[in-house]
């Protein structure tokens, strides 16, 4: 049974962990419905989400806007960005993606330079490659 209480409480963790993206800002969304809409969008091919990718011998980096806030702990800034890091490898004739881990963020610039890095890194497993500096 739902009570006054327990709405409110809902709503109030909404306020903190909804929000789209503007220009590169994260703006709260405390409306459900106005951000259902955003990430709706999005995903039919604006590309707000999509902040950086990058495919290197063989791994893909990508990094995006989450529209929710990660940090769960509440202590600390809101992580409202993400860079994964796949593997493409074939498995029984399927394309499998294996993740190689995850690393959030709390603006957009802090996730791109992020992203650099992460590239960097996978780069530098690849010792030889012209790329790998």
């Amino acid at each position: 049974m739902e009570t006054d209480q327990s709405r409110g409480k809902f709503n109030e963790w909404r306020d903190k962990c909804l929000a789209i993206l503007d220009n590169g800002s994260v703006v709260p969304c405390s409306d459900q419905s106005e951000w259902v809409e955003w990430m709706r969008e999005d995903s039919l091919g604006a590309g707000n989400h999509l902040i950086a990718e990058d495919v290197i011998q063989g791994f893909y980096v990508v990094t995006e806007f989450l529209g929710i806030n990660q940090n769960v702990s509440g202590t600390g800034p809101p992580l409202w960005f993400e860079t994964m890091v796949f593997r493409q490898s074939a498995q029984n004739g399927l394309r499998v993606k294996i993740e190689y881990g995850i690393v959030r963020y709390s603006t957009q610039a802090d996730a791109l330079a992020g992203h650099a890095i992460i590239c960097d890194k996978v780069k530098r497993m690849f010792p030889g490659h012209p790329w790998a500096g």
